[in-house]
């Protein structure tokens, strides 16, 4: 794909030294078995800011129940071991479904297969956001729905929790119980005024 040739082209111009990783990640899109699963993961990610591991891996986000297990439930693998019902996605879990069942029609948006998407399309979904990997050539669509924030894949690893609603709450209610004159300052508040 031009965007990522590009991409390691300037790194090498720039004399930026660690360009493996890209050349990882496009050896791992090229193990995707299917052309329109790569076609969409490159057209993805050319609109959204992505992280890659060392190993060429994409890093994406996944919202799950408290009790870390996936909000739907479904036939699963997790950790090599066969489940049906919800996913459990403790850190350092390999969670995985038969590729053959995973929606490759973007234009279907709620289908099945395990989704991945950007932190904030994560954090819509569950209680708790945990941080995932996901090896390109594991990708299988891209929905369109959504505005595109998520993807489909038929296996990912999880790493670690990112946040729980419980920290985003404590998080809020410690900046609300600081200064109160803080709210005051820089903002002149005109109750006429409908802006």
């Amino acid at each position: 794909d031009n965007s990522l040739t590009k991409q390691i082209l300037r790194f090498l111009e720039a004399k930026i030294g660690d360009w493996q990783p890209l050349v990882n990640f496009m050896e791992n899109v090229a193990s995707n078995p299917n052309e329109h699963s790569r076609e969409q993961l490159y057209s993805w990610l050319a609109r959204r800011d992505f992280t890659i591991t060392s190993e060429g891996f994409l890093v994406g986000y996944k919202g799950v129940k408290s009790d870390l297990k996936s909000v739907h439930s479904g036939p699963g693998i997790v950790n090599g071991e066969a489940i049906n019902g919800h996913l459990d996605n403790s850190p350092g879990n390999t969670v995985e479904i038969a590729r053959s069942v995973v929606q490759h029609d973007p234009s279907n948006g709620c289908a099945s297969g395990l989704h991945v998407g950007t932190y904030d399309y994560a954090r819509s979904w569950g209680t708790i956001v945990l941080k995932v990997e996901v090896n390109p050539r594991d990708v299988v669509s891209v929905p369109t729905d959504c505005n595109a924030a998520k993807v489909r894949v038929c296996r990912y690893e999880v790493i670690e929790v990112v946040n729980t609603l419980e920290q985003v709450g404590e998080a809020l209610t410690s900046a609300l119980d600081g200064d109160e004159d803080q709210w005051d300052e820089g903002y002149d508040y005109d109750p006429d005024d409908e802006d």
